[in-house]
């Protein structure tokens, strides 16, 4: 800054038409704040995605092991995989809608599956009450299997509160970049209209009707 104000010179930013240096701040800014949180979580989603999938495979692996174990329904590890497959590709989605279409609708859409955070906790809740009512079984007799469960369970807790975290405060950008671009939006309309009206000849001027 100060080479540029010692050249005579303002940086190049400020070079910038008005309008153009707004839209710039309004839109590029947090644009590129937001996807670099969501990159964070989708990270963490890919973790959990795979972490579910590892964890099913060794639930495969001590049911074969021990056949008078119960084996884990296929709709189960068939839903859960799914729905962390479907987490992860909206947390992609949230950064990617945002740095490249930086829209209105891009940003509620962004915003709709920042919010969807809270299916995390749903999906622990439930993995949990799988093993509480007995359709995962841990009734391992060396309680290597249990151990297993509880790395997975602790990794799982630990990626769903971060990543819950990192949401709620991309919710937070996301709702300041859609007022900022709201109230631009308002101004621009503003200005066009009184542009318009300001072109269009009053009745009350005398000679401009016959």
């Amino acid at each position: 800054m100060r080479t540029f104000l010692a050249r005579g010179k303002p940086p190049r930013f400020l070079q910038l038409p008005k309008p153009l240096r707004s839209y710039l701040r309004l839109k590029i800014k947090p644009r590129f704040r937001v996807y670099k949180k969501t990159v964070f979580a989708n990270v963490g989603d890919f973790i959990l995605f795979l972490n579910c999938i590892l964890f099913f495979f060794t639930c495969e692996a001590a049911t074969d092991n021990s056949p008078g174990r119960r084996q884990i329904p296929f709709d189960v590890k068939l839903l859960s995989v799914g729905l962390k497959f479907y987490l992860w590709s909206l947390s992609f989605f949230t950064g990617f809608e945002v740095i490249y279409f930086g829209s209105y609708k891009a940003i509620k859409a962004a915003r709709f599956a920042a919010k969807v955070a809270y299916l995390r906790w749903l999906i622990l809740f439930f993995q949990l009450w799988m093993i509480w009512t007995g359709i995962i079984d841990l009734g391992d007799p060396d309680y290597r299997f249990f151990s297993y469960a509880v790395a997975y369970f602790s990794l799982e807790a630990f990626c769903s509160f971060g990543i819950h975290l990192v949401m709620q405060n991309v919710i937070g950008e996301l709702d300041s970049a859609l007022l900022a671009m709201k109230e631009y939006e308002e101004k621009k309309f503003i200005r066009v209209n009184v542009l318009v009206s300001s072109s269009i000849p009053s009745e009350e001027q005398p000679g401009m009707y016959p």
